[in-house]
C-alpha cells in the first residue's frame, strides 16, 4: 500500500530527516528547543517494512538508528503509527493513542449517500441546493484554520505553499460567488487524510463542510483511492468525533510510542509543567516553526 506519509514528494516538501536501508524506511521530525535535538512524527509514520528482511538487516538498521540518536542527542522520540499500514516495526511502549475514524472508499457515491445516517443525507441535499464546490489552490478562507493549532502549517506563507504541493487537495464551497467553507485533504495512490478545514457563520449554516466530505468521497472513489482517514475529536465522544463518525465506515484504535532517551534534560525542560501533552514543553509550539522546514519554493 501506497501512503502520503511516507511518499518521498512529503518527506522533501517538509524536509524530513530519515533512515532508510533496502528493508526500511522510517521518516521523521527532527527540531531543537533550547539547544537540545528531539524526534517526532509527522502526521501518521513510524517504521515502514519495504520487503522481506533478514535478522541481519533489521539488527542494521537499529544500528543506524542508535547512531543517528548518539550523534544528535536526540532527547525525546514520538513515533504515531500509520492506521493503514501494518508492516511497521513497533518501539518500546507502544499504547492506544485515540479512535481513528476511516471512509472505506468502496461503495459507488450514491449507495455510500444512501447508507448515511438521514440527518447527514438532509444536509448534502440542502448543501447542493445552494452552493458549489470546486477544486482551488488559494489560501481563502482557509485561512482561518490558523486560529487552530495545525501541526502542518503555521502561517500564511506555509499553508500557501502546502496548497501547491502534488499531495494536497483544497475543495472549497461557494455561496453566490462567495467562498464560505474550505476543507484540505493529503492524498497518494491509496490513502487520504482530512487535514483541516474552515467555514464561516454562512457556511456553516448552509451544511459546507457536510458537503465537502461528501464530494471528497466523490473525487476518492472516481481516483481508485481505497481509503480516506478523517481522524478523531480532542476528546472521546466530542463534537468533533461526532461529527466525523456520520461518515465513517468504520473506526479503529490508532497507537504511539514515547521515548524519553535522556530523562535528566527531559526532567530539567519539563520542570513545573504538569501537560497531557509529550513532551510537555512544547504543548503549544508547532514543531514546524524549530525544525528547518519552510517547502521547496523557499
Amino acid at each position: 500500500m501506497r501512503d502520503i506519509f511516507f511518499d518521498e514528494k512529503f518527506i522533501r516538501f517538509f524536509k524530513l530527516s530519515k533512515i532508510e536501508t533496502e528493508s526500511f524506511l522510517y521518516p521523521f521530525l527532527l527540531f531543537e528547543y533550547k539547544g537540545y535535538k528531539s524526534i517526532s512524527s509527522l502526521g501518521y509514520q513510524g517504521v515502514i517494512v519495504k520487503k522481506d528482511y533478514s535478522k541481519n538487516e533489521l539488527e542494521d538498521f537499529y544500528k543506524k538508528l542508535e547512531l543517528f540518536r548518539k550523534e544528535n542527542g536526540i532527547i525525546t522520540e514520538f513515533i504515531r503509527y500509520n492506521p493503514f499500514l501494518k508492516n511497521l516495526l513497533e518501539f518500546p511502549g507502544k499504547k492506544v493513542s485515540s479512535t481513528f475514524f476511516i471512509v472505506d472508499v468502496e461503495k459507488d457515491p450514491k449507495d455510500y449517500f444512501d447508507k448515511l445516517p438521514s440527518r447527514t443525507r438532509y444536509s448534502i441535499k440542502k448543501a447542493q441546493e445552494i452552493l458549489r464546490v470546486e477544486i482551488n489552490r488559494d489560501v481563502g478562507i482557509l485561512k482561518g484554520s490558523l486560529n487552530y493549532k495545525n501541526e502542518f502549517f503555521y502561517d500564511e506563507k506555509s499553508l500557501k505553499n502546502l496548497l501547491n504541493t502534488p499531495f494536497t487537495i483544497k475543495l472549497s464551497a461557494f455561496l453566490d460567488g462567495k467562498e464560505v467553507g474550505a476543507s484540505l485533504f493529503f492524498y497518494s495512490k491509496e490513502t487520504s487524510y482530512y487535514i483541516a478545514n474552515f467555514s464561516n457563520d454562512e457556511g456553516k449554516k448552509s451544511g459546507a463542510n457536510t458537503l465537502l466530505i461528501y464530494e471528497f468521497y466523490r473525487y476518492c472513489y472516481d481516483s481508485k483511492i481505497k481509503f480516506l482517514g478523517l481522524g478523531g475529536g480532542f476528546r472521546i465522544d466530542d463534537s468533533l468525533s461526532f461529527f466525523k463518525s456520520q461518515f465513517s465506515t468504520r473506526k479503529k484504535e490508532i497507537y504511539h510510542s514515547k521515548l524519553i532517551l535522556d530523562r535528566k534534560v527531559y526532567d530539567y525542560l519539563s520542570k513545573n509543567i504538569n501537560e497531557n501533552y509529550f513532551p510537555p514543553y512544547l504543548k503549544d509550539v508547532n514543531l514546524l516553526k524549530l525544525s528547518n522546514t519552510c517547502g521547496e519554493s523557499d
